[in-house]
């Protein structure tokens, strides 16, 4: 498949063509699909005529064919392209095998303001990865509440490679982060990461969740209707991506419900809002 036609459609699609690079017979940029602003993120391949999300795997969800890429950016089907039918497998996710030794005291968290009895409460903690690099280590489960397994975010992020690491097999695009805190199913609000997520639970504000980037998977569109939600809060970071996301949200996907998008400029992040910003903006969800 040509990259010309891909690149057609990452035009319709809305899409920052400007941050994608063509190099020989390969399309790279930040994911179409799920957001976020890693330009190595996703890639093209015209020889194969597939795509992959390296990162957050979305290509599992919709298919890794340029049909599939069609399903995952809401765009049509180019002309003479064979469609496939894709049924997602991962419904259900597998326990996550072991439990990780987390630091709840480490310094990091304390100078963040988290005290070791609030991040054993939520489960977060400093853990080495292979490379001896200390991370936050976020505890995931599912729906259901089953342990699935964790996400990490390096301390001292170096600017290469995703910010953000998942355990082997952690489908994100079927998950909701702290979907385990839910207590009011008439309204959810999100935000991009899980320090956002617990920053605002934090300070009382209730039915937070986090989508691992600025977008709502097919997958967790699906957790969204099997929860019954007629109210949607978006409170992604407010960068030219969220901001983005947040209005194909709007206009695309869920014209049956009620879409909010609060307003914390001059402050981009969720987690960086002072606590009395938090209390007005979110006063009606504390």
């Amino acid at each position: 498949m040509s990259l010309e036609i891909v690149w057609q459609m990452l035009q319709r699609s809305h899409a920052d063509v400007g941050s994608f690079r063509i190099t020989g017979e390969e399309i790279r940029g930040p994911c179409p699909v799920h957001g976020g602003d890693n330009l190595t993120a996703w890639s093209y391949n015209a020889r194969l005529g597939i795509w992959r999300c390296w990162t957050h795997g979305c290509q599992d969800v919709y298919g890794s064919s340029v049909s599939g890429l069609a399903r995952a950016l809401n765009v049509e089907v180019p002309s003479g392209v064979k469609v496939d039918i894709v049924v997602p497998n991962v419904n259900k996710l597998d326990p996550y095998a072991r439990r990780w030794n987390l630091q709840y005291d480490h310094p990091y968290l304390q100078q963040r303001g988290w005290d070791a009895d609030t991040c054993r409460w939520f489960e977060i903690g400093v853990v080495e990865d292979r490379h001896n690099q200390e991370c936050v280590a976020f505890t995931v489960y599912d729906l259901d509440g089953v342990h699935v397994g964790y996400t990490k975010r390096a301390i001292r992020y170096q600017g290469s490679g995703s910010k953000w690491r998942h355990t082997d097999g952690l489908r994100t695009g079927w998950l909701l982060y702290g979907s385990q805190f839910l207590t009011d199913l008439n309204w959810l609000i999100l935000t991009e990461s899980p320090w956002d997520c617990l920053y605002l639970l934090r300070h009382g504000v209730r039915n937070v969740v986090a989508t691992f980037g600025a977008s709502l998977t097919y997958g967790q569109r699906q957790i969204v209707e099997r929860l019954g939600i007629k109210r949607l809060v978006v409170a992604w970071d407010r960068d030219e991506a969220g901001v983005r996301a947040a209005q194909r949200l709007r206009k695309v996907w869920f014209r049956d419900l009620v879409v909010l998008t609060p307003c914390f400029e001059p402050y981009k992040d969720a987690d960086e809002l002072p606590s009395w910003a938090v209390s007005y903006l979110f006063e009606e969800w504390i």
